[in-house]
């Protein structure tokens, strides 16, 4: 009969095999570039991705985004919380990772973009739900409406633990990964119109729609604004003499988020009909001969529509169209020594119909300075046009620290996953790193736009670091 100390001696010699592989586990240095983790990362992004697409027409707002991703974590078995909009989702730590820093990932929801916002959402909860048993996880989904940044200032200070890393995530057609955001300022300009009886025979609509709407910013230079598009048009038709007047124009559903469609109708001498018809099919041809890759779907057409009743009156419609050409639109300041975007602006939306005329504008800018020149430069036309000039938002310019312990680590795992270095820089367009509270944004933070062809990458990135959030020996 065997006593009991040759009953424990091996016990004791099993648990400390075990203790020694947990304390070798955590102090070796994990590198993620096993085919099977790329492999689930790729599947389950993919179908994260698919899923919140094919929900796409159903969450229509961001009320129906919250109750789908709370169902989610719900189902998941993740932890969370809902306070105003704001979702909050935690992983505890494993015992191995116990002493590692929380890392939180703050992620935006919005039902007007929400396929811009698919990128990061798929991203996170990727995270949260394949997290590797690492350290503690907090993940807090933030409703914007329209790109405004508010909602931020309710991120409760419990869920944030003082030795945090926070990432923010945003959503474009660009990846970058920031660690500075431009402000910006935010503008409405209006004018009363008078109206009166056609003085033309015939009458279009202009269509330019399937633009993919986002936010202004670093790739926005150039790209297609439906709105300008359409103005453009406009005012190269008064200069070669063919009159016509406006009875509506609309474009835009958000104060900061570029259109996706603009359209108007206008009327137009009869007697000219046919050189406006040839100057409507050589500006189509040229849009559709120069339309980027990523608006490949956008579509620009035209059709004879009954006369209106109303329009507005000639000097009005001169008045608009001359005030939307000369506003500041695209690129405003670069970096004389590096080439660097510090500026750049955008008519995110207009409404005209017979009795006034609205047009918004944004501008976003790495310094303060220059949005105050921007300010100052708007008040200015808006004063030489006969337009009424109000200032509708502001966001204070993020700044924090290039060579930070975070941005440091994410290069290195950004580097071991996927062979290539990642530039970490300065982005003119502001996230949601502009408005956290002030306890959060003292923090080693960093902002990561996710765009869908680095989604896989940046999440691949984010688990290597996470991994790799324990001490490791040299």
């Amino acid at each position: 009969m065997m006593n009991k100390k040759s009953l424990l001696a091996p016990l004791f010699a099993a648990m400390l095999l075990i203790i020694s592989l947990l304390a070798s586990c955590a102090k070796e240095e994990v590198v993620i570039t096993d085919r099977e983790i790329k492999e689930k990362i790729d599947n389950k992004i993919d179908a994260y991705r698919t899923d919140l697409l094919d929900s796409q027409d159903s969450l229509t707002t961001n009320e129906k985004i919250e109750k789908h991703l709370k169902n989610w974590a719900d189902s998941k078995g993740v932890r969370n919380d809902v306070d105003d909009g704001i979702i909050t989702m935690n992983v505890d730590s494993s015992m191995i990772y116990k002493d590692a820093p929380q890392t939180v990932l703050i992620c935006p929801y919005d039902h007007t973009q929400f396929e811009n916002y698919v990128e990061p959402i798929a991203l996170t909860l990727y995270v949260l739900k394949n997290n590797e048993d690492t350290g503690a996880l907090t993940a807090v989904f933030v409703p914007e409406e329209d790109n405004r940044l508010g909602k931020a200032v309710g991120i409760q200070k419990k869920y944030i633990q003082k030795d945090a890393k926070v990432i923010v995530l945003n959503g474009s057609s660009h990846g970058l990964a920031a660690y500075e955001c431009g402000g910006s300022s935010t503008y409405r300009f209006t004018s009363k119109v008078k109206k009166q009886t056609p003085s033309h025979r015939k009458a279009y609509r202009i269509v330019i729609s399937g633009v993919k709407s986002e936010q202004t910013g670093n790739r926005s230079v150039g790209k297609i604004n439906p709105i300008t598009e359409i103005n453009s048009i406009l005012a190269s038709t008064r200069n070669a003499s063919i009159d016509y007047e406006i009875s509506e124009f609309e474009g835009g559903e958000g104060s900061t988020v570029a259109p996706s469609e603009a359209r108007c109708v206008i009327t137009v001498d009869a007697d000219k009909q046919e050189r406006f018809e040839g100057r409507l099919e050589k500006a189509k041809a040229n849009f559709e001969d120069t339309l980027p890759s990523e608006d490949k779907d956008a579509k620009f057409y035209y059709r004879e529509v009954p006369l209106p009743k109303r329009v507005v009156s000639d000097k009005d419609t001169s008045k608009f169209v001359s005030f939307v050409y000369t506003l500041l639109k695209g690129e405003f300041a670069r970096n004389d020594e590096t080439d660097e975007l510090i500026a750049v602006t955008s008519i995110p939306n207009v409404k005209v119909n017979t009795k006034r005329a609205v047009v918004g504008s944004i501008a976003y800018s790495l310094d303060e300075s220059v949005l105050k020149k921007i300010d100052d430069s708007e008040q200015t036309l808006c004063g030489l046009s006969g337009y009424r000039y109000k200032k509708i938002g502001a966001t204070k310019v993020w700044k924090g620290e290039k060579e930070s312990a975070l941005a440091e680590a994410l290069s290195d795992s950004y580097d071991k996953y996927t062979g290539k270095s990642l530039k970490v820089k300065r982005s003119v367009t502001p996230t949601l790193a502009n408005a956290v509270p002030d306890f959060v944004s003292k923090h080693d933070m960093l902002a990561l736009t996710v765009s869908s062809n680095v989604t896989k990458d940046f999440t691949g990135m984010i688990m290597d670091y996470l991994i790799n959030t324990i001490e490791t020996e040299e």
